[in-house]
């Protein structure tokens, strides 16, 4: 792709620099980040990590920055971050005749929608807006904003390393649960799912191991409620730079949380890149990632006998079958993949003349 620095664009959002572990919103602004400038454009990063401890601070830094550069903005942020600097945003596109591209994280911005109208009117004045699955974009369509573009959540999904087989599966299967853990996405549903095995005396067969980030608000309440399960720990969180190997050495992920918070889970990506299938609650958007019997499979309600039948029938599996589904769940995945997604990027802020 030829490159042309016709002017320099900021991308405002959390990148956790200087961070060893950080979630999926600073996963993706890194990776986009690092591309757009190694094609040769002019990218700068304004950190917002950390926002809610000095929200103000951060605010006047923007403010501050965007007068001083008067740069193209990218703004890359979940919602409850983002409305508080749209208003702005919107005035300074129209004082300064600069471009103005949001990127959806979260699916907070559905309910401010519907809380508060006139934010309807603030996203129609801006130049573009980026959500990651088509269900999304239908719905801001039917809120009248015409402005939308569907563009993959990503990680590095290629994978050169070859998947272990685990050959004791059938006596212990290896389950993860990998997400953050806390009041609005809390361990309920795993913790169903191994009532249902500790009910029928399986918990030899199966063993979860819990990682992701635990808030404070929640430890309590975390550790109360797997304190009685003899086959699930809690290991904390995964470094960055482990989080492929980590989820290599399972058998398989659950995903029992409605889609709602996050649209597109990235956790469900690192999963693929590590050739990992994973079993999901089919609700909101996921079923335009995971394919049932393809990368995974999907469950259609909160029945916790059908989640055990997919772990049944994952543990059961011969090592032939367990090899091609996880090969499966990698190739019908590489269409996430950062090389094939970042470029889709670039050619929508190139088309919108960001860049």
């Amino acid at each position: 792709m030829n490159s042309f620095r016709k002017s320099s664009l900021l991308m405002i959002g959390s990148f956790g620099f200087g961070k060893s572990t950080y979630g999926g919103e600073d996963v993706k602004n890194r990776l986009l980040f690092k591309h757009l400038n190694k094609l040769g454009y002019k990218v700068n990063a304004f950190d917002t990590s950390g926002w809610r401890r000095n929200a103000i601070t951060i605010i006047f830094k923007i403010l501050f920055r965007t007068t001083k550069d008067r740069e193209n903005i990218f703004l890359c942020s979940h919602a409850i971050g983002a409305i508080r600097v749209l208003p702005y945003l919107v005035l300074y596109k129209i004082l300064f005749r600069r471009k103005v591209i949001y990127m959806v994280v979260g699916f907070a911005i559905n309910y401010y929608l519907d809380k508060y109208p006139i934010l309807v009117r603030l996203l129609r004045n801006i130049d573009g807006i980026i959500v990651e699955t088509e269900m999304h974009k239908n719905f801001l369509y039917s809120k009248g904003l015409s402005n939308v573009v569907h563009i993959n959540n990503f990680r590095d999904i290629e994978n050169k390393k070859k998947k272990a087989i685990n050959h004791s599966r059938m006596e212990q299967l290896e389950v993860i649960y990998f997400t953050r853990i806390d009041f609005r996405k809390p361990i309920d549903g795993a913790i169903k799912i191994f009532d249902l095995i500790k009910e029928y005396n399986l918990q030899k067969r199966y063993k979860l191991n819990i990682y992701g980030k635990l808030h404070k608000d929640y430890e309590e309440t975390f550790y109360s409620k797997i304190s009685d399960y003899s086959n699930m720990k809690y290991h904390g969180t995964i470094d960055a730079d482990q989080i492929l190997n980590t989820l290599m050495e399972h058998d398989v992920m659950i995903y029992p949380l409605s889609a709602k918070e996050d649209v597109f889970p990235g956790v469900l990506l690192d999963a693929f890149g590590a050739k990992l299938p994973v079993i999901a609650k089919d609700s909101n958007y996921i079923s335009e990632i995971i394919r049932d019997n393809i990368n995974g499979f999907l469950i259609n309600s909160d029945d916790n006998e059908a989640w055990l039948e997919r772990l049944e029938k994952i543990r059961n599996m011969s090592d032939a079958e367990y090899h091609t589904l996880s090969d499966s769940t990698y190739n019908n995945s590489l269409q996430f993949d950062r090389k094939v997604v970042l470029d889709n990027f670039a050619s929508f802020l190139v088309k919108q003349e960001v860049l």
